[in-house]
C-alpha cells in the first residue's frame, strides 16, 4: 500500500524549470544517489538529462560535494565516446547535474536480449570503450567501476553499437586539483563486485591496471554471455582474489586460442602482467582478431562480410578502427580523392593559374539524381563502382553485399571494392578484413588490392609494411597501376626519400596513358610536386574525358587551387566535386571549409567543417584541427571549443598529431594565456623550440594592456608552403626596432605605435628556424622604416632565407641550423605575432 502510494505521488519536478532554461519533462531513471530526467532548453528545444540528487541527502554537505564531484571529473574527460558534462549547481533544495540525453540501451540489456557477441562485434565495442578510458587515465583519473551498466550502446545514423561511457561519479582523481579537495578514503570498497579488480577487492587504492581489468571482464562477458565469478558478492570477491577465472574456450570452443590469451592476460591477478593502458589492451584485442579472420575457411567467403557489417554503410560519429602501431603519424587521404598533405615538395609559392581561360572549358555537368542500386545486374562489382564512383557509397556497399551473399560474381573484386568503400568512410577495419578477404580469394595475384591494403598499413604506421604493398603492386601490374606509383611516391617524400620519389614518380609519368584514372593519379604527383599548374592542366582533361562527372578529379583539382591561391574559384569546384557526391563526402567538405575559412566566410566555414565531422562519425582528427583553427581565429574568437577540438583531434590519434599539438600550444600560449601549459606541450615535442622566450612573453603579449587590444593578437597561421609576406604600416612618431633578447638564437621584437588592418592567415603553424645573432645586426643596419616593411621568408630544399622590403637579409642553410627557436614579433599595445617554420 505505501509503495502504492508513493508511486502515486506526483513528482515535485516534473514541470519545474532548471538552470533558468531547461524544463523538466519526465523522469527516466532512478540511482543509489538520485534521479534522471528528460529535459528541453525552453528556447533551442534541446534535450537533455537531469540528474537530481535525492532530496534526503541533499541535505548533508558531504553528498552534495561527492555529487558534484562527478562534475568536476567528468568534465576533464572530453571525448566522443565519454558522456558529456554541461553544467552542474544548486538551485534552492535541488542539486543538479546537466548532461547529454543518451537514447540508447545499456551493455547488460543488449547482452541480456542478444546473448554472446561476435569477437569482431566485440572488438568494435571494446575499442570504443579504451579510447573513452585512456582519455580518462590520459587526464589522471581512474574510472573503478567499469561495468556493462555503466556503457550505453546507441543507435546512430542506423548503425548499432555507438559507445558513451558513464558514471565517472565515483573515479578516482590522481590531480587533487581536479578532485577539488575532496578527500576519498582508501579503505573503503568502492566499485560492482562481479566487475571488480582484484586489488580493489583486497580495498587496496586502484590504479590504470584495475580499470583494465574491469575491461576483461566485460570483454569476457561479451564473449561468453556471463562474467567470470557469479554469486553472493563477498563470494565474488574472494574469487578475484584467489582463483583464475574458467576457461573462455570452455564456455565457448569456437573462440580462438589466440583470443582466449588476450583476455586472460587481463584478467591476471598480478596488475604488472596485464596490459599497461587500454590501448594496449584494445591493440591486442585487435589483432587477436584480424589473426582469427585470417585463418577462415574458404565456406565463409559467401557472407557479405566477415567483420558483421551494420546493414548500412557505417557513418556513425564513433572511433574507427584505431592504428595498431603506436609509430602511427596521421591518417592517409581518402581513397581514390585523398586530400594530399604537401610534405617534402619544393617551390611552392602561392600563384596564380587561370586555369578556366587556359583552354577549352569544363563539361557543365548534368544533374545527378539519386536511384536506387539495382538489384539484378550482368556485372554487378562494374554497377556498384559506378554508383561509388558518382556518390552513392550506400547503393554501392548494398549491391556488393547482395552479390557476395549470392556467391556467383567475382568476390575478389567485390570484396576488394567493399573494402575501398570502407576506406573512403574511414572504417579501416572493416576495409581491410574486406581487402585480406580479396586477396584470399585471387591468390594475392590482385594489384588493387594490394594497394588499398597499403594505404591502410600507412595509416596504422607500418610505412615499411605498406612500402613493401605498394611495390608488389606495381610489380603485379608490370607498372601499369599509377596510383600504386603515386602512393609510393608520396610515401617516398614524406620519408625524405626525394630521389626515389622523384624516379618513381617520373617513371609513372612516362607509362601513363590518356584513360582519366591515369590522368587523376598524374594529377595528384605533380600537385605533390607543387606543379599546380600541370596538375591543374591534366585533372582539367581528366574531366572532360568523363563529361564533366569525375567527383576525384574535381576534389584533387579543389586542391591543387587552393594551394595555388586560387581560393574562391577553388570554392566553386569543391562545391562541384560535393554536389557530385551528393553532400555526402567528408574530404569534399573538409576542403571547401577550408577554403570559406580563406575567404572569411566563417560561419559557413564552421559549417562545412562540422559536416564533414559528422559525415566521417566524429572521426576526422584533421577536420578537427581545421575547424579549431577557424575557432581560434580572433574574429570568431571561440578559444575554449577551439581548445576541446585540438584534444579530440589528439586523442582520436593518440598523441601523434604534431600540428595539432604546436596549435594548442600557441593557443594557450597567445589565446589564452596559458603560458606555463604551452610550456609543457613544447617541452614533450620531439623537436620542441628554444623555451627561453616564454620568460618574456608576458610582457611581450602586454597582459595588463586593455583586453580590446589584446584581442587583437595577429594569429600564428603561416602559409604551409613556407613563403609569406607580413605588411606592416609604421608609425610616423615611432620607428625603433627593439631586441627582446640576444643570443646565438635570437627572437625579435618590433614596436609600432599602430598598424594597418593586418590580412589573415588561414592555414597551419610551423615552426622557424631563426636567424643567427650576426643577421640580427645586419637587420638592423639595414631596415628602412620610412616606408611600409614587408618581411618575407622563403624556404626551399636547402636553405632558409629571410629578407625585408625584398632585401636578404639572413640566409640559413637547413642541415647547418640545429636551432628551432621562435621569431617573436611583440607589438605595442599587447598585440604580438609568434612564427613557428618547421621542415
Amino acid at each position: 500500500m505505501t509503495e502504492a502510494m508513493e508511486e502515486a505521488k506526483p513528482d515535485r519536478l516534473l514541470g519545474r524549470t532548471i538552470a533558468g532554461k531547461y524544463r523538466i519533462e519526465a523522469k527516466i531513471g532512478q540511482g543509489g544517489m538520485g534521479s534522471v530526467y528528460r529535459a528541453r532548453h525552453l528556447v533551442t528545444g534541446k534535450v537533455v538529462a537531469v540528474k537530481v540528487l535525492l532530496e534526503d541527502l541533499a541535505a548533508y554537505p558531504s553528498f552534495v560535494e561527492r555529487f558534484l564531484h562527478e562534475a568536476r571529473a567528468a568534465a576533464y574527460v572530453m571525448h566522443p565516446h565519454a558522456i558529456n558534462i554541461m553544467d552542474c549547481g544548486r538551485e534552492g533544495d535541488v542539486v543538479y547535474l546537466l548532461m547529454e540525453y543518451l537514447d540508447g540501451e545499456t551493455l547488460t540489456e543488449v547482452m541480456k536480449r542478444e546473448g554472446p557477441f561476435s569477437p569482431q562485434r566485440a572488438a568494435r565495442i571494446l575499442t570504443q570503450i579504451c579510447s573513452a578510458v585512456a582519455e580518462a587515465h590520459a587526464q589522471g583519473i581512474i574510472h573503478r567501476d567499469l561495468k556493462p551498466d555503466n556503457i550505453i550502446l546507441q543507435h546512430v545514423a542506423g548503425e548499432r553499437d555507438y559507445v558513451k561511457v558513464l558514471d565517472f561519479g565515483i573515479a578516482k582523481v590522481l590531480d587533487e586539483q581536479k578532485r577539488g579537495g575532496l578527500p576519498i578514503s582508501r579503505r573503503v570498497f568502492v566499485g560492482t563486485p562481479e566487475y571488480a579488480s582484484p586489488e580493489q577487492c583486497n580495498a587496496k587504492s586502484p590504479t590504470v591496471a584495475s580499470d583494465i581489468y574491469s575491461l576483461g571482464v566485460i570483454l569476457y562477458e561479451m564473449l561468453t554471455g556471463r562474467p567470470p565469478f557469479e554469486g553472493d558478492p563477498m563470494d565474488v570477491m574472494l574469487k578475484h582474489v584467489h582463483e583464475e577465472p574458467p576457461p573462455l574456450r570452455a564456455l565457448r570452443p569456437e573462440v580462438s586460442p589466440e583470443i582466449e590469451a588476450v583476455v586472460l592476460r587481463a584478467l591476471r591477478k598480478d596488475p604488472a602482467a596485464r596490459p599497461q593502458s587500454a590501448w594496449e589492451l584494445a591493440e591486442e584485442f585487435e589483432r587477436a582478431v584480424r589473426a582469427s579472420a585470417g585463418r577462415r575457411t574458404a565456406s565463409l567467403a559467401s557472407r557479405p562480410t566477415q567483420m558483421d557489417p551494420p546493414s548500412t554503410l557505417p557513418t556513425r560519429p564513433q572511433e574507427r578502427a584505431r592504428p595498431t602501431s603506436r609509430l602511427a603519424r596521421r591518417r592517409w587521404g581518402m581513397a581514390l580523392v585523398g586530400a594530399l598533405v604537401l610534405a617534402g615538395a619544393s617551390g611552392l609559392g602561392y600563384r596564380t593559374y587561370w586555369w578556366l581561360t587556359s583552354g577549352p572549358p569544363l563539361p557543365t555537368p548534368p544533374a545527378i539524381t539519386p536511384k536506387p542500386a539495382p538489384r539484378w545486374v550482368l556485372d554487378p562489382v562494374s554497377e556498384a563502382k559506378r554508383l561509388f564512383e558518382e556518390g552513392d557509397r550506400e547503393g554501392a556497399a548494398t549491391l556488393l553485399r547482395e552479390a557476395l551473399a549470392l556467391g556467383a560474381f567475382g568476390n575478389a573484386r567485390a570484396h576488394d571494392l567493399l573494402g575501398l568503400i570502407y576506406l573512403d568512410q574511414g572504417e579501416t577495419a572493416w576495409a581491410k578484413n574486406e581487402i585480406l578477404l580479396a586477396l584470399e580469394h585471387a591468390g594475392g595475384k590482385l594489384p588493387e588490392a594490394h594497394l588499398h591494403l597499403g594505404r591502410i598499413l600507412w595509416e596504422e604506421g607500418d610505412a615499411v609494411g605498406a612500402e613493401r604493398a605498394f611495390q608488389t603492386a606495381l610489380e603485379q601490374s608490370h607498372g601499369r597501376l599509377i596510383a600504386a606509383a603515386a602512393a609510393l611516391g608520396e610515401l617516398y617524400l614524406r620519408q625524405g626519400r626525394h630521389q626515389e620519389a622523384e624516379r618513381v614518380m617520373r617513371e609513372a609519368l612516362q607509362r601513363a596513358g590518356e584513360d582519366p584514372n591515369d590522368l587523376v593519379e598524374v594529377g595528384r604527383m605533380l600537385l605533390l610536386q607543387g606543379q599546380y599548374e600541370l596538375a591543374v592542366r591534366e585533372l582539367r582533361r581528366a574531366i572532360r574525358l568523363k563529361n564533366g562527372i569525375f567527383p576525384p578529379a574535381y576534389l584533387l583539382l579543389g586542391r591543387a587551387l587552393l594551394e595555388s591561391g586560387e581560393t574562391a574559384t577553388a570554392a566553386e569546384v569543391l562545391s562541384t566535386a560535393l554536389a557530385q557526391r551528393r553532400g555526402k563526402d567528408p574530404v569534399a567538405r573538409h576542403l571547401l571549409g577550408r577554403a570559406r575559412y580563406r575567404l572569411r566566410d566563417y560561419e559557413r566555414a564552421l559549417a562545412e567543417l562540422r559536416e564533414a565531422i559528422h559525415l566521417r562519425g566524429g572521426n576526422y582528427p584533421e577536420a578537427r584541427y581545421d575547424l579549431a583553427l577557424v575557432l581560434s581565429d580572433p574574429a570568431v574568437g571561440r578559444y575554449e571549443e577551439a581548445e576541446e577540438h585540438l584534444r579530440a583531434a589528439l586523442a582520436l590519434r593518440r598523441d601523434q598529431f604534431p600540428e595539432a599539438l604546436e596549435a594548442l600550444a600557441q593557443l594557450y600560449a597567445l589565446r589564452l594565456g596559458r603560458l606555463e601549459d604551452a610550456r609543457r606541450i613544447w617541452q614533450r615535442m620531439p623537436t620542441r623550440p628554444a623555451l627561453s622566450w616564454l620568460e618574456r612573453t608576458r610582457d611581450a603579449l602586454g597582459l595588463h594592456a586593455p583586453s580590446e587590444w589584446r584581442e587583437r593578437v595577429l594569429r600564428p597561421q603561416v602559409p604551409a608552403q613556407l613563403t609569406f609576406e607580413l605588411a606592416l604600416a609604421p608609425s610616423p612618431t615611432e620607428r625603433q626596432l627593439t631586441v627582446l633578447f640576444r643570443g646565438g638564437d635570437v627572437a625579435l621584437g618590433l614596436r609600432l605605435e599602430r598598424e594597418r588592418e593586418l590580412s589573415p592567415w588561414s592555414v597551419r603553424p610551423v615552426r622557424l628556424i631563426a636567424g643567427r645573432e650576426e643577421g640580427l645586426e645586419r637587420l638592423e643596419d639595414s631596415l628602412d622604416l620610412t616606408s611600409p616593411l614587408t618581411l618575407t621568408l622563403v624556404s626551399d630544399r636547402t636553405d632558409l632565407a629571410l629578407a625585408f622590403n625584398g632585401r636578404e637579409i639572413v640566409r640559413v642553410k637547413r642541415s647547418s641550423a640545429t636551432s628551432d627557436a621562435p621569431l617573436l614579433w611583440g607589438l605595442r599595445g599587447g598585440r604580438a605575432l609568434l612564427f613557428h617554420i618547421r621542415e
